[in-house]
């Protein structure tokens, strides 16, 4: 393989920039419906996987096969805040759905409580090229929420959500 050329650098397509997406939750129990949500969404991740190896000691040898697929199952985001503080409220009405504080039951089994959002990453051109849904996903943790008089910037709500296993566009899952 030779030195990389100035004609195969410049051959290749512009760079996907971080800031074209769309996290959407869709509609959430005792939250509603979640566009405001996606509007003021700041940041979120494409989750990762991996294939857990199994590894195997024959006599004085050690081999390495394929194992389990693994997703984390946790998805983070961050979001804007307003001043009528509808970020937080919807995110913990949702949370109260999902175990109730006072009554520590919950609203129904999983098809009750979970959503199935959708991550769109868009090209600079506006093109969609990427889509991901979470199956089976909750809120599971929103953190402390930071007020500080010393500085001027908006209140950013922290959420992480659990799901069961993420469906990438146009990969078929075997």
């Amino acid at each position: 393989m030779s030195v990389i050329t100035l004609n195969q650098v410049e051959a290749l397509p512009d760079v996907l920039t971080a800031d074209h997406y769309n996290f959407y939750l869709g509609t959430i129990p005792g939250g509603g419906d979640t566009t405001s949500l996606m509007i003021k969404c700041q940041s979120c991740i494409i989750p990762g996987m991996s294939n857990e190896p199994v590894e195997v000691q024959l006599s004085a040898h050690v081999r390495k096969f394929r194992g389990r697929k693994m997703f984390p199952r946790v998805m983070s985001a961050t979001f804007m805040e307003d001043i009528t503080l509808d970020t937080l409220t919807r995110l913990r009405k949702w949370d109260q759905q999902i175990v109730g504080t006072n009554s520590a039951t919950s609203i129904g089994n999983i098809a009750q409580y979970a959503v199935q959002p959708t991550l769109q990453v868009f090209d600079q051109k506006g093109s969609l090229v990427d889509s991901i849904q979470f199956v089976n996903c909750f809120i599971f943790d929103i953190q402390d929420t930071t007020l500080n008089s010393e500085a001027s910037a908006a209140v950013q709500i922290n959420a992480q959500f659990s799901y069961d296993y993420p469906v990438f566009n146009g990969i078929a899952i075997r």
